[in-house]
């Protein structure tokens, strides 16, 4: 039986798993925002073919051969000018969190070419030196965006509850704004006052290069990361671990 053609396409490698003694599964983004797995033979071996176009985090064309039960990569080169992200934990640990929101919001065979593009561009960022609080800033930003890209967008203007543009309070699983009275029936409802919405609005709305120059406290930017993920785990109704790791990351545990 036919298998089909191969496919080439640009992709983001997002996660590798080992495969017997030389080989890795790879895990990619492709451009059209479909979710890849494909075998890489002998990518863990020296001297492979593939050299760092398998590497976590990269930008690589590849052709995707079909296979028995996964595709094969047949070819994998890096794209001119893929970030080189820093060998730092709290990068990785950003990047971490950032294929994970992927993977969880991404169908295999399905997917929306944006989000290709919004995790090209906050990879490209996170290359770039930035603190933990801009870095948090930045995974904040993409997990909103992705959502709401998605079609989970984030409502702030009125009570999600009953309509009511007198919103104070906030509540990742009730799809955002509450009003005092549909609050109060919320356990888990925190109170949302306009510096905080700001931030919630600028997450949205500001280009990541934006936020990434943007004046931003540790303690808003913590916060952020939190409400970001608690909101994210609504969404896809996923645990999202490396996410919570990233979340609660302190630059004085780190120091």
């Amino acid at each position: 039986m036919a298998r089909g053609p191969a496919k080439r396409t640009v992709a983001i490698v997002l996660d590798t798993t080992k495969l017997a003694e030389r080989d890795l599964i790879v895990t990619l983004l492709a451009e059209d925002g479909t979710l890849e797995c494909a075998v890489a033979k002998g990518a863990r071996k020296g001297g492979s073919r593939f050299g760092a176009a398998c590497e976590l985090y990269r930008i690589s064309d590849v052709l995707l051969a079909p296979g028995r039960n996964l595709s094969v990569m047949a070819d994998a080169r890096l794209v001119e000018g893929s970030p080189i992200l820093p060998r730092d934990f709290e990068v990785l640990s950003a990047c971490a969190a950032i294929a994970e929101c992927v993977k969880a919001a991404s169908v295999e065979g399905e997917g929306e070419g944006v989000v290709f593009s919004l995790t090209a561009r906050a990879l490209e960022i996170l290359a770039q030196p930035l603190d933990l609080a801009h870095l948090k800033l930045i995974v904040s930003a993409f997990a909103f965006k992705l959502t709401a890209m998605l079609g989970w967008r984030v409502e702030l203007d009125f009570c999600v509850g009953c309509g009511s543009a007198d919103v104070r309070w906030f509540d990742a699983m009730s799809g955002g704004a509450l009003c005092s009275d549909c609050a109060a029936k919320v356990e888990a409802a925190e109170l949302l006052g306009d510096h905080r919405r700001s931030w919630i609005r600028a997450l949205l709305l500001c280009p990541l290069a934006e936020l990434a120059r943007a004046p931003v406290a540790p303690d808003d930017a913590a916060w952020m990361a939190h409400l970001a993920l608690a909101w994210t785990r609504a969404q896809l109704e996923v645990g999202l671990k490396s996410f919570a790791f990233f979340a609660n990351l302190s630059s004085q545990a780190i120091g």
